[in-house]
């Protein structure tokens, strides 16, 4: 279960795309923020207790010499977030801020799918853009939001378990971005010490106008990181650069189907680090911002009520379900109030049973459908399915529905489809050679593809679920027109 699955109706409320409506006299005007603002990322550093370096202590802290030292303190107590390109109404390049943060002690994060150079001759922003279009790899299936892969454990630039750079990305295979660029590091040195994550594996690199360049390679990555200090540098730093910065924009925190929201609040508690670091200088496409509890002010003047925390409110609602639930059966609460309802008054301890049958059921229904999908698809339609009176196979694909597997319907339906292009076979029968046409732009994606259908129509059992069926369904369809279409055939039954 996602945490940010009750984040949804907090984005129909707040989140809109345009300016809301006059209100009547006497009714508070709703919040609105942009789609692809930073105002929830922003939110997340307000609940921390982060606050903003403005611009007028920015131009003092110049005028005095201090750089990003903008009054006296310590400097590690500064955190530095660039996002977008740097170009902008600033005197002095934010990047410079970035790394002179860290010469002394702070944190920095550095994220932008502009060209950009990071470290001279070594560390740079490339230009182009990332798409792909492997199964499942992608948000919402769109080609230009491809989910970032961690990188593995037992890579030689992976940081070491204990490192806090290894926690940003654990767990989280849904973090999407849009449009992102990729990082090229020379020397895996001091900051750039450390690859965290990548692009999914068939990814390729476009223009601006969408023409191909060439295929991604393991060197392209989305983030690197560093901790100090290290034989580079003495000071404690934290140090994390992106390909991509619309990774913590507002429409991809508030959407359930990305990690997005937990990546951030990854990012903002490694970015305090234990010192607990307290201000922050927040750059967004080159612009000085200085409000970090807009949203925390408009939902305290619009609706009385402070803005939620976006990440604990879905584990403290379920907790809350848990707890009532568990002390009703702790304390017997049911089987006390059968005991004495016929006790005087009746009518009011009869009463009380309904209620409490009702709360019962209402918290039972709650916390088992927070565990559990919500509407489960009809079953595929499969040809030459059993008609008539409901037997033995209509149970057991009510018994598969019930429990959100749907895969011997949907193994039916790929066999069904490999019959129908004359290429047919029994349970583990091997795939046979696949010929794609010279036309196909991406023909080991079309490949991948019929080996992933074949393993489901005649590879061994496994569980498929009702939501990975509707990612996959679009791609079987894909598959049949491009059969028909003459871009790919089986050459013969000999296996590869």
């Amino acid at each position: 279960m996602r945490p940010a699955r009750l984040l949804a109706p907090l984005a129909a409320a707040a989140l809109l795309a345009a300016p809301a409506p006059a209100q009547p006299p006497g009714r508070k005007a709703a919040v609105v923020v942009s789609a692809d603002g930073t105002d929830l990322f922003r939110g997340l550093l307000d609940q921390a207790g982060v606050r903003p370096v403005t611009r007028k202590e920015l131009a003092e802290g110049e005028r005095r010499g201090h750089g990003f030292r903008i009054r006296p303190g310590p400097t590690e107590d500064l955190i530095v977030i660039v996002l977008g390109p740097p170009g902008g109404g600033l005197e002095v390049d934010p990047v410079r801020y970035a790394r002179d943060a860290l010469q002394a002690g702070g944190a920095s994060l550095v994220a932008s799918d502009e060209e950009m150079v990071l470290a001279e001759r070594w560390a740079a922003v490339g230009r182009g853009r990332v798409r792909c279009d492997a199964l499942g790899m992608t948000f919402g299936g769109r080609a230009h939001c491809p989910f970032v892969v961690p990188t593995p454990a037992g890579d030689e630039h992976a940081p070491p378990p204990d490192s806090p750079l290894a926690g940003l990305f654990r767990g989280l295979d849904r973090v999407a971005v849009n449009e992102s660029a990729r990082l090229r590091v020379g020397a895996h040195l001091s900051e750039f010490r450390h690859a965290l994550a990548g692009f999914p594996r068939g990814s390729w690199l476009t223009d601006r106008a969408g023409g191909d360049v060439r295929d991604l390679t393991a060197d392209d990555l989305f983030a690197v990181g560093g901790v100090g200090p290290d034989r580079w540098k003495p000071t404690p730093y934290r140090f994390l650069a992106l390909a991509d910065h619309s990774v913590f924009i507002n429409l991809l925190l508030v959407d359930p189907d990305a990690d997005n929201v937990l990546f951030a609040r990854r990012v903002v508690d490694y970015l305090r680090g234990p010192e607990k670091r307290s201000r922050c200088l927040f750059v967004e496409n080159g612009r000085v911002v200085e409000q970090f509890d807009g949203l925390r002010k408009a939902f305290d003047k619009n609706s009385g009520f402070p803005v939620p925390d976006l990440v604990k409110l879905q584990e403290q609602a379920v907790a809350l379900a848990d707890a009532a639930v568990a002390d009703l059966q702790t304390n017997d609460v049911p089987n006390r109030i059968l005991n004495s309802l016929f006790e005087p008054p009746a009518i009011a301890r009869f009463v009380l049973v309904l209620a409490a049958a009702y709360a019962t059921w209402y918290l039972l229904r709650r916390a088992f459908a927070a565990r559990k999908p919500a509407d489960a698809p009809p079953p595929p339609n499969v040809p030459g399915a059993p008609a008539g009176p409901p037997g033995v196979f209509d149970r057991r694909q009510r018994e598969l529905l019930r429990r959100d597997n749907l895969y011997e319907p949907v193994r039916d339906l790929v066999r069904e489809f490999f019959a129908a292009i004359g290429a047919g076979g029994s349970p583990g029968a091997p795939l046979p050679r696949v010929a794609v046409a010279a036309t196909v732009r991406r023909p080991e994606s079309l490949r991948k593809a019929v080996k992933d259908f074949w393993a489901i129509a005649y590879g061994p059992p496994r569980e498929l679920k009702a939501a990975r069926w509707r990612e996959m369904e679009p791609y079987l369809d894909r598959l049949w027109r491009a059969h028909a279409d003459g871009k790919w055939r089986f050459e013969s039954a000999a296996p590869v």
